[in-house]
């Protein structure tokens, strides 16, 4: 399926005369360099990784602008050993039909969905690209065919998402990894379908003056991998080896944006329905805007967010007895039938937190700009401290700086997602050269 979208996709850019229309090539070149300043928690691990990355981007539209081929591939080398940072993507590549108050994409595109800042809900299209960053806001290309509508009751888009995209983990000597490797070649799936299980997913959006809703609902495939427990030889022992199960999900997501004077008040919540337990979350706040301090031009952000879910405890045994081939009414050893049960703050682990945040932009010719803020568990007292920020040089060099520290993780493995992260404070540095 995922051949057939990319061939649509070069069938209706060969359709297209040849002479005809705009074309545009970009893209950029990158080194990085990741330093770990604290000894690492498996002797495994390295403190510090080189990499380069290169993006290119490729556009054309039709002289009506009616039809349209965007092809933006992203690849990246390291120096990290047996990792899974060394990857390559198709970010987009879709065909784009507009017609008069409608739209149709067909092949490989990212959409995303949400208006909070600490935490992107309601964000379901597309996999998260795990290797690639420490926050979570890469994301995989997603084979999708995608119908737009806009109205005057609002826009609606409708999605057909007919392949699956694996989640993939830090591994080898790279940081924030899991403690024990995950076997990719036994990844199970609630659907018989697997990868190729066809989603489905609808939004509606519109505004009310200075209110923006949005309304969403997705069946399919969820994203989030439950890690199975279960031995690589099918062996009633302790855990050796982790199996992804990918559940099927329904989720129906809820944003809301109302702008008053220099204030942005956001609300993002979902409530999700899936076989190892259905549960809501939510996170709300707001940002208020300081512009032209002082007559200088600079820009500066307050933000504040209050971040909550239910989940509770989630039961993995019945994964795990499929990974083992054993029935259904098996009786697991202590240690197996334990490790068959994660805490749903293990896997969801902002259920009581605060955000606080400062967005700083200089408004200059070299697009100067940072965001600075600290999530603080409230039950725990965990807290992520983060920086990202860049400027640029002359035209074509801009260079950032990405820098997370966690505090006061719980001692406990099963009480926090940052237990065996808890040494990964990580400062990272890239060079960016555009074409």
């Amino acid at each position: 399926m995922k051949k057939q979208l990319l061939l649509a996709g070069l069938s209706g850019l060969l359709c297209l005369p040849a002479n005809a229309g705009e074309f545009k090539f970009n893209g950029y070149l990158e080194a990085e360099l990741r330093y770990y300043p604290n000894d690492a928690l498996f002797d495994f691990q390295s403190d510090e990784f080189a990499s380069a990355a290169a993006e290119v981007e490729a556009y054309w539209a039709s002289d009506n602008e009616k039809h349209s081929v965007r092809f933006k591939p992203f690849g990246r080398i390291t120096t990290a050993e047996d990792g899974n940072r060394d990857h390559a993507d198709i970010r987009e590549f879709y065909y784009n039909y507009a017609g008069a108050g409608w739209q149709v994409e067909i092949g490989i595109n990212k959409v995303y969905w949400g208006v909070a800042e600490s935490a992107h809900l309601v964000d379901i299209i597309n996999q998260t690209d795990a290797v690639e960053s420490f926050n979570g806001e890469e994301k995989l290309g997603q084979p999708m065919i995608s119908l737009g509508f806009e109205e005057d009751w609002g826009n609606l888009d409708l999605y057909v998402l007919p392949y699956f995209r694996e989640r993939k983990f830090a591994a080898g000597d790279e940081r924030n990894q899991l403690p024990i490797p995950i076997d990719y070649d036994k990844t199970l799936y609630e659907s018989d379908d697997g990868q190729n299980n066809i989603d489905y997913a609808v939004r509606w959006s519109h505004y009310f003056g200075d209110l923006d809703v949005g309304i969403s609902y997705f069946n399919g495939t969820s994203r989030e991998a439950i890690p199975v427990i279960g031995d690589v030889n099918k062996e009633l022992t302790a855990a050796t080896a982790y199996t992804s199960y990918y559940q099927q999900l329904q989720q129906v997501g809820l944003e809301l944006q109302y702008i008053w004077e220099d204030w942005a008040f956001k609300l993002e919540g979902t409530a999700k329905q899936e076989g190892t337990g259905d549960y809501n979350s939510a996170v709300t706040g707001f940002e208020y805007t300081l512009s032209d301090v002082n007559f200088s031009g600079i820009d500066i952000g307050l933000l504040a967010e209050y971040m909550w879910n239910d989940r509770g405890d989630v039961s993995i045994k019945e994964a795990s007895l499929i990974v083992l081939e054993l029935p259904a009414d098996s009786v697991l050893p202590p240690d197996v039938e334990a490790a068959a049960i994660v805490p749903g703050e293990f896997l969801s682990p902002f259920d009581h937190d605060v955000f606080l945040g400062t967005r700083f932009t200089m408004n200059d010719v070299d697009s100067t700009d940072f965001i600075a803020g600290i999530i603080y568990d409230l039950d725990k007292g965990t807290s992520i401290a983060s920086f990202e920020g860049g400027t640029r040089f002359g035209d074509s060099l801009r260079v950032t700086m990405n820098v997370y520290f966690l505090t006061n993780v719980p001692k406990n493995p099963n009480d926090s997602s940052f237990y065996y992260s808890r040494n990964d404070d990580q400062i990272e540095l890239k060079a960016q050269w555009y074409f």
